[in-house]
């Protein structure tokens, strides 16, 4: 309980935040149906996620600044549920950012 006060959430103008990330030189992580599986290959834990809602995803003007795109497979062949709820999925990217970040220590 409490993660929340342990964590880094900004609020503001997203369009803005993006262009500081970049500026910083830091990654900005969407996810996609296109995207690198979360699981695989060498993603930076590092930066800014961005979710898109249920059924429209990310909007335009946000996708231009995403760096990395990745995705959050279903592992049920053939029987998979169409999406997540944004709640869900970002739990399922924080977790695995910080497992990530946790084993390169």
């Amino acid at each position: 309980m409490g993660a929340v006060f342990r964590k880094k959430i900004l609020y503001g103008d997203l369009e803005k935040v993006c262009m500081d990330f970049i500026s910083a030189g830091l990654p900005i992580h969407g996810t996609f149906l296109d995207g690198d599986n979360l699981y695989e290959g060498d993603i930076n834990p590092n930066g800014l996620i961005v979710l898109g809602n249920e059924s429209r995803g990310i909007s335009q003007s946000i996708r231009a600044f995403c760096t990395s795109r990745i995705l959050i497979p279903s592992f049920a062949t053939g029987r998979h549920a169409e999406s997540l709820n944004v709640a869900i999925a970002s739990a399922v990217v924080v977790a695995e950012f910080q497992r990530k970040r946790n084993y390169e220590k």
